[in-house]
């Protein structure tokens, strides 16, 4: 399975030349990522702004993502 309702909306009205807007994205999935492969990717930012506390914060949260992902399919292999 994969995702299976999906949501975006975007605020035009605040985009400008070289500017910045907020993009909200809201999924819904059951995932089976054990009988079904998935590609997963997780894009981190590296830019200068990310510098110190939070680049070393974003490298935390990909690895407890990580972590995640591996017990949740762990527990699944071992159950079948």
């Amino acid at each position: 399975m994969g995702v299976t309702n999906s949501n975006k909306l975007t605020d035009v009205s605040s985009i400008q030349c070289n500017g910045n807007f907020n993009v909200t994205l809201a999924l819904s999935a059951s995932p089976d990522i054990v009988n079904s492969p998935t590609d997963i990717v997780l894009t981190l930012d590296k830019s200068g702004s990310m510098a110190g506390v939070p680049f070393e914060s974003l490298k935390a949260g990909a690895r407890a993502f990580i972590d995640i992902i591996d017990e949740s399919t762990t527990e699944q292999r071992t159950a079948q």
